[in-house]
């Protein structure tokens, strides 16, 4: 098997796995090259236009219920133009995953507002870059994990070539790795701030939350980091001098600046979703090293430890956490993976103070893309892919295999 690049081998990922040329090209050159509509249910699809009628399922309730469409902004940006707007807390605000930065992308969304009138026409934040329309009332609140999957209409400009079996490529199984979205775009560092969690060690994570350089950003955010690490300038001080859209790393270094050694209160500035989601980086990142282990010895037929999904017939594997035990051989891996890291199997458990609570969970090893759909431009300079896939699988594990390029995100 093909190795993978640097960047992705930082994450777990160590394989491609098959040796097929890629068609390299561009990803996301445009915002509108990347489009996600959560699947809500079997029949219902998130639309994209604010005019489209849709019925949300639930019964009706007190919860606010309607679609939130974005383009080219952040899941936490558009989660505090939300609040900020309607004048509610986060944990007001219910949403079933989180979607891609660069991309139009379109969800479910719940908000708890009893005492306001529903809107009737949609709303427009930032600018017109997000739009909330298709106001219901539910009795229910939306929660992580509430959505059967994404569907994606994805644009590849300027490919070295299109092969002729594009399509059967396509629709092949896949490694269900973690893409890298889920450790950070820019800068892939959630899995080591949420090691430092599962340690203890809040120092740790703050220092690298705010002075990790690695990744891609701009030299000049680089520059203040390293003033941070170097302690050549306060908290406040690089705080100040870092730009507006930076606000979650300007919360916690201005809470450090009042209070100097409380580095947990520092990290608990943060959006608590966002915080536990550090913590479950750490766990994506040992089981795409894990599936990388299992890549090399027959990863579709089940060893002890493993089971075989119902729906879709894959090898199922469990990723630990929690109380619940891991055994077998599944059990000798993970041990193998986290000793080097100073943990046993049991110690994947944040301590009390920081309230995050993980748990063991099962992950299909292989993904299979669904209604696959395959067109390009009569040049051929660009292809279009079209796929649906199963919540938690990621669009980038297709795309890998199919590009083989340096850098896919």
């Amino acid at each position: 098997m093909k190795l993978a690049s640097l960047l992705e081998r930082r994450i777990g990922i160590k394989y491609y796995w098959d040796d097929q040329p890629g068609t390299k090209g561009i990803l996301k050159k445009y915002p509108e090259d990347f489009v996600v509509q959560e699947l809500i249910t079997k029949e219902l699809v998130a639309p994209l236009d604010p005019l489209e009628k849709i019925e949300l399922p639930g019964r009706p309730g007190l919860f606010v219920h309607a679609i939130i469409r974005k383009r080219l902004v952040d899941h936490f940006t558009m989660e505090r133009a939300v609040e900020k707007y309607f004048k509610i807390g986060n944990k007001d605000i219910g949403l079933a995953g989180i979607k891609d930065t660069v991309a139009v992308t379109s969800q479910r969304i719940s908000l708890w507002l009893p005492n306001k009138p529903l809107p009737k026409e949609p709303i427009e934040l930032l600018g017109g870059i997000i739009t909330i329309f298709g106001w219901q009332r539910k009795i229910d609140q939306v929660y992580i994990g509430d959505l059967l999957g994404n569907r994606f209409k994805i644009t590849v400009r300027d490919p070295e070539t299109i092969p002729e079996n594009l399509l059967d490529r396509l629709s092949t199984p896949k490694p269900n790795y973690y893409g890298i979205q889920r450790f950070g775009e820019k800068r892939p560092i959630s899995h080591l701030v949420g090691l430092a969690l599962i340690k203890g060690n809040y120092e740790e994570a703050v220092r690298i939350f705010i002075g990790d350089t690695t990744g891609t950003e701009e030299e000049e955010i680089k520059k203040i980091r390293e003033m941070y690490l170097n302690g050549t300038a306060s908290p406040r001080e690089i705080a100040d001098l870092l730009p507006n859209k930076r606000i979650l790393e300007k919360k916690v270094l201005y809470f450090l600046d009042n209070h100097p050694n409380d580095f947990l209160g520092a990290l608990k500035q943060l959006p608590e979703r966002l915080l536990h989601l550090q913590v479950y980086a750490f766990q994506s990142f040992i089981f795409n090293q894990y599936l990388s282990i299992r890549m090399e010895n027959d990863p579709f037929k089940p060893i002890p430890g493993e089971t075989r999904g119902e729906e879709t017939g894959m090898v199922l594997a469990p990723i630990p956490g929690g109380k619940k035990n891991i055994h077998g051989e599944a059990r000798k891996i993970y041990q193998e993976i986290l000793s080097q890291y100073g943990l046993d199997i049991k110690d994947i458990n944040p301590p009390p103070e920081t309230k995050i609570f993980i748990r063991r969970i099962f992950r299909d090893l292989f993904l299979i893309p669904r209604k696959s759909h395959v067109s390009f431009s009569d040049d051929k300079n660009y292809y279009v892919i079209r796929f649906d896939l199963r919540k938690g699988q990621y669009a980038t594990s297709v795309l890998r295999e199919i590009m083989k390029s340096e850098y896919v995100i």
